[in-house]
Order: structure tokens, then C-alpha cells, then sequence
């Protein structure tokens, strides 16, 4: 099978059960049946595999196959700052997605478009499919046409999807705001429906997806190397985070900055630690995955092979301490808070001695930081009198 098709194959699968499993009618059935966090799990592991199953399909096959579409190298500049743009467009749509008409766990429209929604309502999906197009263009094979053609597609068919269900959903509130903006940057602007409030831009989070790009370009020949794991670990933590953060929103309204950080940086350090197994680890992901992964490791396996095992083992395990000190500040479980950044604080001490230069610093910084959240608030005089 041509290397192109393969890839096609495995899109259809990804983006066929990413959006079949969200559409209303089977999305109640399995609702019904699993609960919704049972099905959450299950869309959440179903899209997870799937995606890595794509990403690591195209990062073997990207360099075989037919000639891509050859664009005169005169359009190069233009196209490249067409991706650079999308980049930029992507990160910063990320960041305020919390706050967002779009955030999970909202259960209403934003009455007046802010920030980069006056530019594009979807700036994530707006710019991934910029990525994409331009992309597709610039591919030297036909494989890179078709992976990143399809998934500017997929892009601009999750906007469309998800203002349809929103649309169903809040009905007025989602209507009006469709009407204000446009998927297209600068569309609504350009027709006078709406303006560019340029006060009101994420300014940090444009200069950061400023430099996700430049980084990108830095490391563009080595982003998809290791079957691209750097690309899943990327795409999957950072929906990780921005689903956390979307989930304590409402939870932690008017609590300080410190609380509302606590779960995330757990979250992002264990991203960073899978990211940094294949980084300090490579040789041993890649004796590990070689010998078939189940059964890889046994007691003459050699000691850096078991290493990047345990160190990889840790980042879950970060996420999940993460997910529950957020569960804990949201409950306002001050149990579970305390036993939680005591569990940090050792770790991270005993970590931090054995091997001094490591990130057990960071995890005994959250920890003691967990602390000052969890000691007992003081009560003033009428609260002791009850």
C-alpha cells in the first residue's frame, strides 16, 4: 500500500472515531451505558491511541513515497509565514481557553467577543489549519500532502462541529456570538461585524506562540523523531492542561493565584519529564521498543534501560497528583491537600539529596508552596463564638 494511503487510512480512523463518539446520538448511548466519566475515559483513551497510531505512522513513512506537489520556491516565504502565523494563532488561542465561549465545562456563550475571539472565534483550530495548508503545500512527498491537507481538514471540521453543538445547546447566547465573529482571521473585522481591540490581546501569550515557532524552526528536522513521541506528548499534555484548567475554573473563582497554579505546574512537569525521558534516555526507549515493549525489561536488562523506564513512570504519576490537587482545592478537601504536599515534600527531599542536580527541586517547591495552600485558614472571633 503506498505510503500516502496508509496514512489516509489511519486519519480516517482517528477522525472518524474522534468526532463519530462525540456526536449526540452515540455519545448518549455510551453515556448511558458507561457513565460520563466511564465515557470520558474511553473517548479520552480511544483518541489518545488513535492519534499516537497516526503521528507514528507518518513519522516512519514521511520521507517515502511519491513527490509532493513541487510549489515554485517563490511562494516559500509566503507559505512559511502562513505556518508561523498559525503557530502563533494556535498557542495564544490555547492559554485563555479557560476563560473561552469554547472551554469545556461552560454552559454559556460569552455575550461580547474579547481578545483574539474578535479575530477568529476558533484561533486554535484557525491556526492549525493554517499549519496544515501551508504545510501541505511545502511537502517535498506525497504523504506530507496528505497528512497535513487533512489535517487542516479536520481543523476546520471541529470548528464547524463545534459550534454546531454548541449552537444546539445555548442556542441564542451561541448564535449571536457566530454572528459578530468569523472562523477566517480578520473575516468579521473586514466586513465591519466587528473590531480588532487590540488592548484586549493576549500579549504574553502571542510573544510565547512567537517563540513556539522560532523553537519549532530550531528543532524542525527532530519533531517527529522517536516515532513522534515529542508531538503526541506536546498535542496530548497540552489538552491535559487546558481541560484542567477548564475544570477549575469555576471551582477556584476568587481563590488566589497560588492554588489556581498548583495543579497545573504538577501537570506540566510530568509532561516535561516524558518529554525529557526520550531526551536523556534514547538509546534505552529504543531498546525498549525494539524488543517489543511487554517483557522488554528484565533483571539483566541493562541499568539505563530500567532507568528510563522508572523515570518514565514518573510523569503519569505527576499528571495524576496534578488531577487530584486540583480535586482537593476544588473540594476544598484539606485532608487529601495536606497528604499530598507532605507525599512532595519527602520526595522531593530525599530526591533532591540523593541527586542533587534533578527536578526534585521543582516537585519539593510545589510541595512546600501545597503546604502554605493547605495550612488551616485563621478564624476571627465570631467564627470561634459558633
Amino acid at each position: 500500500m503506498a505510503p500516502s494511503m496508509t496514512v489516509g487510512l489511519v486519519w480516517l480512523v482517528f477522525g472518524g472515531t474522534h468526532v463519530g463518539l462525540a456526536t449526540r446520538p452515540v455519545r448518549h448511548r455510551l453515556v448511558a451505558r458507561l457513565g460520563e466519566n466511564g465515557f470520558t475515559a474511553l473517548y479520552s483513551l480511544v483518541a489518545v491511541a488513535s492519534f499516537a497510531a497516526l503521528v507514528g505512522t507518518y513519522a516512519v513513512l514521511r520521507d517515502e513515497g511519491a513527490p509532493g506537489l513541487g510549489i515554485t520556491p517563490a511562494l516559500r516565504p509566503v507559505l512559511i509565514a502562513l505556518v508561523v502565523f498559525g503557530i502563533v494563532l494556535s498557542v495564544a488561542g490555547i492559554i485563555p481557553y479557560p476563560s473561552s465561549s469554547y472551554a469545556l465545562f461552560r454552559t454559556t456563550s460569552r455575550p461580547e467577543p474579547r481578545g483574539l475571539e474578535r479575530i477568529t472565534r476558533h484561533p486554535f483550530f484557525a491556526g492549525t489549519a493554517l499549519l496544515g495548508m501551508a504545510h501541505a503545500l511545502l511537502a517535498s512527498r506525497l504523504v506530507g500532502v496528505v497528512f497535513f491537507a487533512t489535517l487542516a481538514l479536520f481543523a476546520l471540521a471541529g470548528a464547524w462541529h463545534q459550534d454546531r453543538k454548541l449552537l444546539a445547546a445555548r442556542g441564542t447566547p451561541h448564535a449571536e456570538l457566530m454572528e459578530r465573529t468569523s472562523i477566517v482571521p480578520f473575516v468579521a473585522i473586514l466586513t465591519g461585524r466587528q473590531r480588532l481591540g487590540a488592548r484586549e490581546l493576549p500579549v504574553g501569550a502571542l510573544v510565547l506562540g512567537a517563540a513556539a515557532a522560532w523553537a519549532l524552526n530550531q528543532a524542525h528536522a527532530s519533531i517527529f523523531a522517536h516515532g513522534g513521541a515529542y508531538v503526541v506528548i506536546a498535542v496530548v499534555g497540552g489538552a491535559l492542561l487546558s481541560s484542567l484548567q477548564a475544570w477549575q475554573r469555576e471551582g477556584l473563582r476568587g481563590r488566589g493565584l497560588l492554588e489556581r497554579l498548583l495543579g497545573p505546574a504538577l501537570v506540566l512537569l510530568g509532561i516535561v519529564h516524558a518529554a525529557a525521558t526520550l531526551v536523556l534516555f534514547p538509546d534505552a526507549v529504543s531498546t525498549i521498543v525494539a524488543q517489543g515493549v511487554a517483557g522488554a525489561i528484565s533483571a539483566a536488562s541493562h541499568g539505563d534501560v530500567k532507568a528510563a523506564f522508572w523515570f518514565a513512570l514518573f510523569a503519569p504519576a505527576l499528571v495524576l497528583f496534578g488531577w487530584l490537587t486540583s480535586h482537593a482545592l476544588v473540594r476544598d478537601d484539606q485532608a487529601l491537600l495536606s497528604l499530598l504536599a507532605w507525599f512532595l515534600v519527602g520526595t522531593g527531599v530525599i530526591g533532591a539529596v540523593i541527586i542533587p542536580v534533578s527536578g526534585f527541586w521543582a516537585v519539593l517547591a510545589v510541595g512546600v508552596s501545597m503546604l502554605r495552600v493547605a495550612a488551616p485558614r485563621p478564624c476571627n472571633v465570631a467564627e470561634r463564638a459558633l
